[in-house]
């Protein structure tokens, strides 16, 4: 039985649900690592 490849997912969408499962901003993220807040997105 062939299995269905897999589509790809883009990062930010990646990003966007685990930062609203996690109830952080992309703005806190950034500050806590350190970092400009443009480079999370």
């Amino acid at each position: 039985m062939a299995k269905k490849p897999i589509k790809p997912v883009h990062p930010g969408l990646y990003w966007k649900e685990l930062l609203d499962e996690l109830n952080i901003s992309r703005y806190r993220l950034a500050k806590d690592l350190e970092i400009h807040a443009m480079r999370i997105n």
